[in-house]
This record gives structure tokens, sequence and C-alpha cells, in this order.
């Protein structure tokens, strides 16, 4: 079944780089992973005014070679900002790791997204937390 967020990206002629997913590529390794996840700390939510990264909304990041891909579920299925989101994304992790060719951001939808996935600090900055 093709991927709701997929389908409106292509039928809203999205950024350069989204579409369908390609095949899996293999999970990134640990420094790989660990700079990607560091540059989109600073990739803020405009609605929530909270990092994706605290937001629990990065699902998978992928490497194979120089090209990476990033897996971000939104916190809506209907967020007005996803595609900006994922042009942030891109550019944060290409920024980060210039070694890269490029960098895919796929917004999907499954898992969604859920509060459960925020970190403490998030919720402590949204007014959910102790």
């Amino acid at each position: 079944m093709t991927d709701w967020f997929q389908w409106m990206r292509r039928a809203a002629g999205g950024p350069p780089g989204e579409g369908e997913p390609s095949a899996p590529m293999p999970e990134a390794d640990g420094a790989t992973r660990e700079a990607a996840l560091r540059a989109l700390e600073g990739v803020i939510d405009p609605e929530l005014g909270v990092d994706v990264v605290s937001l629990g909304m990065v699902r998978r990041v992928e490497r194979e070679g120089d090209v990476a891909r990033i897996a971000l579920a939104l916190t809506s299925p209907a967020c007005p900002a996803g595609s900006w989101i994922a042009e942030q994304a891109r550019s944060a992790v290409l920024e980060a790791l210039p070694e890269l060719r490029d960098v895919a951001v796929d917004l999907v939808s499954d898992p969604p997204w859920s509060p459960e996935d925020m970190s403490e600090s998030a919720r402590r900055a949204l007014g959910m937390g102790s």
C-alpha cells in the first residue's frame, strides 16, 4: 500500500529527493547515526518549538556509501510544515556529514508518532511532564 505522505508529496510535486522510498538501506553505523542525530537536534518543529530528536520523530538513520536516508514521523498527518522540516533535516545532516553526497528524508506514518515518543525534556518543554 502506498504511504499517504509519499502520495501527497508526489501529488504536490514535493521537493527533489522525495517520493517513493527505495529498498531499505543498511542501518547507519554508530558514528554516522550519532552525528546525524546531533545535527537533527538543530531542526526545530515550528509549531511545537522543540527539536525533532527530542520529539521522537526520527524513526531511522540509514546509510549506504555516500548516501543517507532519514525517516521522520510527523507529529500530525496533516502537518503543514512537513516539507519544510524534511528540507531542514536534509540540510542539517548534509552540513554535519560533508562526506555524504546526498541525504533523502522520508516522511513516514508507520509507526505513527505519538506523545509517548517524546523525551522527558520535550515533555517538560511542552508542559506535559513533571
